[in-house]
Protein backbone atom coordinates (compact mmCIF):
# COMPACT_ATOMS: atom_id res chain seq x y z
CA UNK A 1 0.00 0.00 0.00
CA UNK A 2 1.48 3.35 -0.98
CA UNK A 3 2.19 6.35 1.53
CA UNK A 4 -0.88 8.35 2.24
CA UNK A 5 -0.06 11.23 4.77
CA UNK A 6 -3.74 11.51 5.65
CA UNK A 7 -3.95 8.42 6.91
CA UNK A 8 -1.66 9.73 9.69
CA UNK A 9 -3.05 11.40 13.21
CA UNK A 10 0.51 11.49 14.15
CA UNK A 11 2.84 14.19 12.34
CA UNK A 12 6.25 12.21 13.86
CA UNK A 13 4.60 8.74 12.80
CA UNK A 14 4.30 10.11 9.19
CA UNK A 15 7.91 11.71 9.20
CA UNK A 16 9.61 8.71 10.28
CA UNK A 17 7.28 6.41 7.77
CA UNK A 18 7.97 8.45 4.98
CA UNK A 19 11.85 8.57 5.31
CA UNK A 20 10.79 4.61 5.30
CA UNK A 21 8.90 5.04 1.80
CA UNK A 22 11.55 7.45 0.25
CA UNK A 23 14.46 5.57 1.10
CA UNK A 24 13.19 2.84 -0.89
CA UNK A 25 14.21 4.13 -4.43
CA UNK A 26 16.73 7.09 -2.66
CA UNK A 27 18.62 5.70 0.17
CA UNK A 28 20.09 9.23 0.57
CA UNK A 29 16.72 9.84 2.85
CA UNK A 30 17.19 9.19 6.43
CA UNK A 31 17.31 11.12 10.10
CA UNK A 32 20.38 11.91 9.37
CA UNK A 33 19.98 13.39 5.98
CA UNK A 34 17.00 15.38 7.54
CA UNK A 35 18.70 16.46 10.54
CA UNK A 36 21.22 17.98 8.40
CA UNK A 37 18.78 19.89 6.39
CA UNK A 38 17.11 21.26 9.66
CA UNK A 39 20.67 22.10 10.96
CA UNK A 40 19.93 20.63 14.03
CA UNK A 41 21.78 17.28 15.74
CA UNK A 42 20.98 14.31 14.45
CA UNK A 43 20.51 12.65 18.07
CA UNK A 44 18.19 15.76 18.83
CA UNK A 45 16.10 15.36 15.74
CA UNK A 46 15.73 11.33 16.73
CA UNK A 47 14.71 12.56 20.22
CA UNK A 48 12.19 14.37 19.22
CA UNK A 49 10.52 11.98 16.24
CA UNK A 50 10.64 9.07 19.22
CA UNK A 51 8.98 12.04 22.08
CA UNK A 52 5.45 12.34 23.19
CA UNK A 53 6.51 15.94 24.83
CA UNK A 54 9.41 17.66 22.56
CA UNK A 55 8.14 18.98 18.97
CA UNK A 56 9.82 20.21 16.21
CA UNK A 57 8.69 24.66 15.69
CA UNK A 58 6.85 24.99 12.88
CA UNK A 59 9.35 26.60 10.24
CA UNK A 60 11.13 22.99 11.23
CA UNK A 61 8.10 21.27 10.41
CA UNK A 62 7.63 22.95 6.96
CA UNK A 63 11.63 22.78 5.84
CA UNK A 64 10.94 18.50 6.56
CA UNK A 65 7.39 18.76 4.69
CA UNK A 66 10.08 20.56 1.92
CA UNK A 67 13.01 18.03 1.94
CA UNK A 68 10.37 14.82 2.39
CA UNK A 69 8.80 15.69 -1.07
CA UNK A 70 5.45 16.70 0.06
CA UNK A 71 2.84 18.61 -1.80
CA UNK A 72 2.11 21.99 -0.52
CA UNK A 73 -1.85 20.99 0.78
CA UNK A 74 0.39 18.17 2.45
CA UNK A 75 2.82 20.39 4.02
CA UNK A 76 -0.53 22.27 5.38
CA UNK A 77 -1.47 19.20 6.75
CA UNK A 78 1.48 17.99 7.97
CA UNK A 79 2.03 21.41 9.90
CA UNK A 80 -2.00 21.03 11.22
CA UNK A 81 -0.84 17.47 12.55
CA UNK A 82 1.89 19.37 14.39
CA UNK A 83 0.26 21.70 16.05
CA UNK A 84 -2.98 18.73 16.77
CA UNK A 85 0.18 16.69 18.84
CA UNK A 86 1.81 20.30 20.49
CA UNK A 87 -1.06 21.42 21.54
CA UNK A 88 -1.94 20.97 25.55
CA UNK A 89 -5.21 23.06 25.13
CA UNK A 90 -8.21 20.59 24.89
CA UNK A 91 -10.68 22.88 23.56
CA UNK A 92 -8.29 24.01 21.03
CA UNK A 93 -7.10 20.23 20.10
CA UNK A 94 -10.87 19.14 19.40
CA UNK A 95 -10.83 22.03 17.32
CA UNK A 96 -8.18 20.85 15.32
CA UNK A 97 -9.41 17.33 15.61
CA UNK A 98 -12.32 18.55 13.71
CA UNK A 99 -10.21 20.15 10.88
CA UNK A 100 -8.36 16.91 10.40
CA UNK A 101 -11.05 14.88 10.30
CA UNK A 102 -13.16 16.77 7.56
CA UNK A 103 -9.76 16.98 5.65
CA UNK A 104 -9.38 13.44 6.04
CA UNK A 105 -12.95 12.50 4.72
CA UNK A 106 -12.52 14.96 1.77
CA UNK A 107 -9.18 13.11 0.54
CA UNK A 108 -11.04 9.78 0.93
CA UNK A 109 -13.44 11.18 -1.28
CA UNK A 110 -11.24 12.39 -3.76
CA UNK A 111 -9.16 9.34 -4.02
CA UNK A 112 -12.63 7.26 -4.74
CA UNK A 113 -13.79 9.91 -7.30
CA UNK A 114 -10.39 10.14 -8.68
CA UNK A 115 -10.61 6.96 -11.75
CA UNK A 116 -14.00 8.83 -12.56
CA UNK A 117 -12.41 11.92 -13.11
CA UNK A 118 -9.32 10.82 -15.18
CA UNK A 119 -12.39 8.63 -17.39
CA UNK A 120 -14.04 11.57 -17.67
CA UNK A 121 -10.55 13.46 -18.85
CA UNK A 122 -9.88 10.69 -21.32
CA UNK A 123 -13.04 11.01 -23.15
CA UNK A 124 -12.80 14.45 -23.20
CA UNK A 125 -9.44 14.29 -24.53
CA UNK A 126 -11.08 11.78 -27.36
CA UNK A 127 -13.56 14.20 -28.05
CA UNK A 128 -11.35 17.45 -28.27
CA UNK A 129 -8.31 16.56 -30.24
CA UNK A 130 -10.22 15.25 -33.21
CA UNK A 131 -12.13 17.32 -35.21
CA UNK A 132 -14.74 14.23 -37.05
CA UNK A 133 -15.76 13.81 -33.04
CA UNK A 134 -17.26 17.54 -32.83
CA UNK A 135 -18.72 17.17 -36.60
CA UNK A 136 -20.08 14.66 -35.98
CA UNK A 137 -21.75 15.37 -32.76
CA UNK A 138 -23.21 18.28 -34.30
CA UNK A 139 -24.25 16.82 -37.65
CA UNK A 140 -26.04 14.55 -34.88
CA UNK A 141 -28.48 17.39 -35.09
CA UNK A 142 -29.71 16.91 -38.63
CA UNK A 143 -32.84 14.27 -38.47
CA UNK A 144 -31.55 12.43 -41.24
CA UNK A 145 -28.75 11.62 -39.89
CA UNK A 146 -30.38 10.53 -36.39
CA UNK A 147 -32.10 8.00 -37.95
CA UNK A 148 -28.76 6.99 -39.86
CA UNK A 149 -25.45 8.17 -38.39
CA UNK A 150 -23.70 6.47 -40.24
CA UNK A 151 -24.46 7.98 -43.96
CA UNK A 152 -21.86 10.78 -42.55
CA UNK A 153 -19.03 7.83 -43.45
CA UNK A 154 -19.54 9.04 -47.03
CA UNK A 155 -19.09 12.82 -46.20
CA UNK A 156 -16.38 12.73 -43.91
CA UNK A 157 -14.32 10.04 -45.39
CA UNK A 158 -14.50 7.85 -42.11
CA UNK A 159 -15.37 4.05 -42.29
CA UNK A 160 -18.30 3.01 -40.17
CA UNK A 161 -16.04 1.47 -37.21
CA UNK A 162 -14.88 5.24 -36.98
CA UNK A 163 -18.29 6.46 -36.85
CA UNK A 164 -19.30 3.77 -34.26
CA UNK A 165 -16.74 4.78 -31.61
CA UNK A 166 -17.49 8.38 -31.67
CA UNK A 167 -21.24 7.55 -31.14
CA UNK A 168 -20.61 5.40 -28.05
CA UNK A 169 -18.25 7.92 -26.94
CA UNK A 170 -20.89 10.49 -26.48
CA UNK A 171 -23.53 8.24 -25.19
CA UNK A 172 -21.34 7.62 -22.88
CA UNK A 173 -20.17 11.70 -21.83
CA UNK A 174 -24.32 11.87 -21.62
CA UNK A 175 -23.91 13.88 -25.22
CA UNK A 176 -26.73 11.96 -26.93
CA UNK A 177 -28.34 8.44 -26.52
CA UNK A 178 -27.87 6.05 -28.91
CA UNK A 179 -29.58 3.26 -29.64
CA UNK A 180 -26.98 0.37 -30.82
CA UNK A 181 -29.65 -2.08 -31.43
CA UNK A 182 -31.63 0.09 -34.20
CA UNK A 183 -28.43 2.33 -35.17
CA UNK A 184 -30.23 5.74 -34.34
CA UNK A 185 -29.93 8.35 -32.44
CA UNK A 186 -32.73 9.02 -29.55
CA UNK A 187 -31.85 12.52 -28.44
CA UNK A 188 -28.92 14.68 -29.01
CA UNK A 189 -27.48 17.56 -26.38
CA UNK A 190 -25.73 20.25 -28.30
CA UNK A 191 -24.66 21.31 -24.10
CA UNK A 192 -20.91 21.12 -24.75
CA UNK A 193 -20.19 20.78 -28.48
CA UNK A 194 -16.92 23.15 -27.79
CA UNK A 195 -15.81 23.69 -23.94
CA UNK A 196 -14.99 26.87 -22.49
CA UNK A 197 -11.75 28.48 -21.68
CA UNK A 198 -10.90 27.02 -18.49
CA UNK A 199 -10.93 23.63 -19.33
CA UNK A 200 -7.32 22.66 -20.32
CA UNK A 201 -7.93 21.19 -23.56
CA UNK A 202 -9.30 24.23 -25.01
CA UNK A 203 -6.81 25.67 -27.21
CA UNK A 204 -5.51 22.67 -28.31
CA UNK A 205 -8.90 21.86 -29.28
CA UNK A 206 -9.24 25.09 -31.12
CA UNK A 207 -5.57 24.89 -33.35
CA UNK A 208 -7.38 20.98 -33.88
CA UNK A 209 -10.04 23.15 -35.58
CA UNK A 210 -8.33 25.38 -36.97
CA UNK A 211 -5.94 23.44 -39.05
CA UNK A 212 -9.29 21.22 -40.16
CA UNK A 213 -10.87 23.97 -41.77
CA UNK A 214 -7.67 25.40 -43.13
CA UNK A 215 -7.47 21.83 -44.84
CA UNK A 216 -10.74 21.78 -46.00
CA UNK A 217 -11.06 25.29 -47.35
CA UNK A 218 -8.37 24.91 -49.95
CA UNK A 219 -9.67 22.17 -51.52
CA UNK A 220 -13.74 23.83 -51.62
CA UNK A 221 -15.02 25.87 -54.58
CA UNK A 222 -15.27 30.52 -53.86
CA UNK A 223 -18.98 29.66 -53.48
CA UNK A 224 -18.40 27.30 -50.93
CA UNK A 225 -16.10 29.48 -48.29
CA UNK A 226 -15.68 33.01 -47.11
CA UNK A 227 -12.07 34.06 -46.51
CA UNK A 228 -11.40 37.30 -44.83
CA UNK A 229 -8.15 38.67 -43.33
CA UNK A 230 -7.60 42.03 -41.70
CA UNK A 231 -4.88 43.64 -39.79
CA UNK A 232 -5.11 47.10 -38.34
CA UNK A 233 -4.17 49.53 -36.09
CA UNK A 234 -6.56 50.46 -32.98
CA UNK A 235 -6.31 51.77 -29.61
CA UNK A 236 -7.37 49.51 -25.76
CA UNK A 237 -10.79 51.29 -25.75
CA UNK A 238 -11.21 49.94 -29.63
CA UNK A 239 -10.26 46.70 -29.21
CA UNK A 240 -12.86 46.15 -26.25
CA UNK A 241 -15.58 47.53 -28.55
CA UNK A 242 -14.63 45.09 -31.50
CA UNK A 243 -14.66 42.32 -28.95
CA UNK A 244 -18.27 43.28 -27.64
CA UNK A 245 -19.52 43.45 -31.48
CA UNK A 246 -17.87 39.98 -32.37
CA UNK A 247 -19.91 38.54 -29.18
CA UNK A 248 -22.73 40.37 -30.28
CA UNK A 249 -22.82 39.35 -33.69
CA UNK A 250 -21.71 35.38 -32.61
CA UNK A 251 -24.93 35.64 -30.96
CA UNK A 252 -27.20 36.81 -33.69
CA UNK A 253 -25.60 34.11 -36.13
CA UNK A 254 -26.97 31.74 -33.73
CA UNK A 255 -30.76 33.04 -33.63
CA UNK A 256 -30.49 33.13 -37.69
CA UNK A 257 -29.84 29.16 -37.53
CA UNK A 258 -32.75 28.44 -35.48
CA UNK A 259 -34.56 29.69 -38.34
CA UNK A 260 -33.32 27.49 -40.85
CA UNK A 261 -33.40 24.00 -42.36
CA UNK A 262 -30.76 21.99 -40.48
CA UNK A 263 -29.26 20.09 -43.66
CA UNK A 264 -25.50 20.50 -43.37
CA UNK A 265 -22.42 21.71 -41.12
CA UNK A 266 -20.54 24.78 -41.03
CA UNK A 267 -17.95 25.98 -39.02
CA UNK A 268 -17.21 29.53 -38.46
CA UNK A 269 -13.68 30.72 -37.13
CA UNK A 270 -13.42 33.70 -35.56
CA UNK A 271 -9.61 35.30 -34.03
CA UNK A 272 -9.12 38.95 -32.99
CA UNK A 273 -5.99 39.43 -30.76
CA UNK A 274 -3.62 42.16 -29.91
CA UNK A 275 -0.38 41.57 -31.63
CA UNK A 276 1.23 44.64 -29.09
CA UNK A 277 0.42 48.19 -28.40
CA UNK A 278 1.27 51.11 -25.76
CA UNK A 279 3.26 52.83 -28.76
CA UNK A 280 3.98 56.46 -27.52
Amino acid sequence: MSFSLYNYLDYKLAIKDRLKELKKNKPKFSVLFLSEKLSIQYTFLSKVLNSKTHHLNEDQVFITGQTLEFLHDEIDYLLLLRSYGATTDQNRQNFLFQRISTLQKQQTLSVNSAKPQQSQFDDDMKYLMSYHNIIIHVALSIKEVQKNPYMLSTYLGLDFSQIKDALIMLDRMGQIEYDQKNNQIKKVQNSRTHFGKDHPLTRTHQLVMKTFLNQKSFGLAEDKKENMFFTFTTDKNGFDQIKKKIKEFAGEIQKTTFDTDHTGVYQLNLDFLEVFNHIK
